[in-house]
């Protein structure tokens, strides 16, 4: 019995360094960041933002114009929907996700405007954008975030 009783314990040790060494080799989860906030910014968010900057020089005068304006702002959307499936330092902060919630608003009403060809309201919209990203810089990083012109 004693000696039953002792296989049994090994065999339960052994699983529990098996099982510990599992837990503790996992990769990470598939949705896990690759990239840091800011530099994810720097990425996506500076080229989008260069291209809208030139696309709302003046109105467009093709469709492929007013298409490049619907998918900057589309685009922005989906960075701001990446930003909140973030965790780190500031993500878990309870203004995260509602700042990156608007900054997707902007972002759609943005591509909304651009859908309906209405100039004066892409002008209106990409400013509105642009004020949700300082918002957001000046509330996390005030002394290393750039600061966005129109």
């Amino acid at each position: 019995m004693k000696w039953f009783a002792f296989v049994c314990m090994c065999a339960l040790l052994a699983l529990g360094l098996v099982s510990t060494q599992w837990v503790f080799a996992q990769d990470a989860p598939p949705t896990a960041p690759v990239m840091k906030t800011d530099r994810l910014m720097k990425v996506f968010s500076d080229p989008i933002m260069e291209t809208l900057k030139g696309a709302i020089k003046e109105a467009p005068t093709t469709p492929k114009g007013w298409r490049v304006i619907q998918d900057q702002g589309e685009a922005t959307a989906e960075v701001a929907i990446l930003t909140m499936l973030r965790e780190g330092e500031h993500e878990n902060t309870p203004e995260w996700d509602p700042m990156a919630d608007a900054m997707k608003k902007a972002g759609l009403a943005l591509a909304d405007a651009a859908a309906k060809k209405d100039f004066a309201d892409v002008q209106t919209k990409t400013t509105a954008l642009i004020k949700t990203c300082n918002d957001c810089h000046q509330k996390f990083e005030p002394d290393t975030a750039p600061e966005i012109l129109p």
